[in-house]
């Protein structure tokens, strides 16, 4: 009876020990995560951010070009083209 109590007792240990383990493991997962989901979601007002200054800036040069003078010289209607490029492209990350 006394060699069942003890490896009862032992048994009981080791359960403990695991879930005590596993919890510290889960607890570090979820803290993890949760400065994964904060990084992530400060890129994303970063990037919504960048985007609306590359749109902000493309007007503009829309703007300041009203006449298409500048737009339809090679190397400034290039910047123009690829400019706006770049407000499709994040616009439609976003």
């Amino acid at each position: 009876m006394a060699a069942l109590t003890i490896t009862l007792a032992v048994l009981l240990a080791a359960a403990i020990a695991v879930i005590a383990v596993g919890y510290r493991y889960m607890r570090k997962l979820m803290d993890r995560s949760t400065e994964l989901l904060e990084a992530n979601q400060e890129y994303d007002e970063w990037m919504q951010t960048f985007s609306e200054n590359v749109q902000e800036i493309y007007d503009e040069m829309v703007e300041v070009d009203n006449s298409g003078a500048f737009r339809a010289d090679d190397e400034i209607g290039h910047t123009f083209d690829r400019l706006k490029e770049l407000v499709d492209k994040l616009k439609s990350l976003a």
